[in-house]
């Protein structure tokens, strides 16, 4: 499982353990977990002081620079750089501030070093006062992973994930006008040679998630994921009421209440984008003719001859050896997880803007393009009035129906892995 983001804190963690474990062979485990809370509360505060001070150094200069002496940016597009790069480089992962702190922590709670997995997870643990990651787990779903702290990455991730989101609210706090600055500062970089990147791909995430899910250059951070996803919708229509006032009045329709988590993704550059509210990954569709192609057809079940949904899915998860992006537990999402990325304050196809963005018939790849077709996708949500259907959600309208599991009216299919 990748980290939050997409980061792979996973393989820093095994190579820090592995590296550290030459240094403590023998070493006798203390009867409790107290040096390993010690070390994660300091880390963690390490990387938040850290990643707050990055983002102040960039936007200080921004202000400096672009905002007060009117100039191009250049000298400002360096020092972000440089400042972004301690949150993310694709040249050296290991010198990143997630990565440090997850190198101290994997030494001090690692597996076959100071504890077993057992003694941090508080199954069958050795330890007088194991962990029992299971009370972390209502608090961890909200920001990584599916809800099951099963390994001290899984913890890691957690706690870089609930960090960075404080200090994103720490930092709009502090400079109410960080979108316009990075948004100043993001040509400057761009033009850099060679390009920085993953320096550009840090401030686009953390522009995104100061901002929240409306473009709208007000920031709007939402840290965790809320219980239910919010529709997308944020016009208030208004209504025409029994009251004997002429013409429609102002109600609390969805557009005026807004309630429920809103939406954020993050496209992982992999061919993935994640959902950080709801914790679902979910595949990107392209114009390639391959296993991805926006264009593709199956029925859901079919006479024994015929390719189905699930002979896709198998394809999927066989994709390169490992499965699509590195992973092989992508399944069909059931009916409310699709439904999740269905914007109802757009206009077909009425999926989210990150699913449907540069997507011509040109032959692009998930890689370079998002693509959603104005028509029905299969869940993988069976009708229970009647087994020989099963439950769809239309991206031209957004309605959800029922349709003949062997029939060829529906066809589209998204395949999405994790969740809550």
């Amino acid at each position: 499982m990748k980290g939050f983001c997409g980061r792979p804190l996973g393989q820093v963690l095994v190579l820090a353990a592995a590296m550290a474990g030459a240094g403590v062979a023998g070493a006798t485990p203390e009867s409790s977990l107290e040096k390993c809370q010690k070390v994660v509360r300091g880390e963690a505060a390490k990387f938040a002081a850290g990643r707050t001070k990055a983002l102040q150094v960039c936007l200080q200069k921004i202000a400096r620079e672009v905002v007060v002496a009117n100039g191009t940016g250049a000298a400002a597009a360096s020092t972000c750089v440089s400042a972004l790069r301690k949150l993310r480089n694709d040249a050296n992962p290991t010198k990143t501030l997630a990565a440090k702190a997850g190198a101290k922590i994997a030494a001090a709670c690692g597996t076959g070093l100071e504890h077993t997995l057992q003694d941090v997870l508080g199954t069958g643990a050795s330890v007088a006062e194991p962990l029992n990651a299971e009370n972390l787990n209502a608090w961890c779903k909200r920001f990584t992973g599916n809800g099951t702290v099963a390994s001290l990455q899984d913890w890691t991730d957690c706690l870089i994930a609930a960090h960075e989101c404080a200090t994103n609210v720490q930092v709009s706090t502090q400079y109410p006008r960080a979108l316009e600055w990075l948004d100043a500062v993001r040509p400057a970089m761009v033009a850099l040679s060679p390009s920085p990147t993953d320096a550009i791909a840090e401030l686009d995430e953390v522009n995104a998630a100061i901002e929240g899910p409306t473009d709208d250059d007000k920031p709007e951070v939402a840290c965790g994921r809320g219980n239910f996803p919010a529709s997308g919708q944020i016009v208030s229509y208004g209504a025409d009421k029994n009251e004997g006032i002429p013409g429609g009045v102002p109600v609390a329709d969805d557009g005026d209440v807004r309630s429920g988590a809103p939406l954020r993704f993050v496209d992982n550059g992999d061919g993935t984008i994640t959902d950080v509210t709801t914790g679902l990954m979910w595949e990107k569709k392209d114009d390639a003719g391959g296993l991805h192609d926006w264009d593709n057809a199956y029925v859901w079940s079919g006479n024994g001859s015929q390719e189905t949904i699930w002979d896709w899915l198998d394809d999927l998860n066989a994709e390169g050896g490992t499965g699509f992006a590195g992973y092989n537990d992508w399944r069909v999402p059931n009916i409310r997880e699709l439904q999740s990325i269905v914007d109802f304050g757009q206009s077909g196809p009425q999926g989210y803007p990150v699913f449907h963005d540069g997507c011509v018939p040109s032959g692009c790849t998930v890689l370079a393009c998002t693509c959603t077709a104005g028509a029905g996708y299969w869940t993988s949500t069976t009708y229970t009035n009647d087994a020989t259907f099963a439950w769809f959600v239309h991206f031209s309208y957004g309605y959800t129906n029922v349709f003949l599991k062997s029939g060829a009216g529906v066809d589209r299919v998204r395949a999405v892995r994790g969740g809550l």
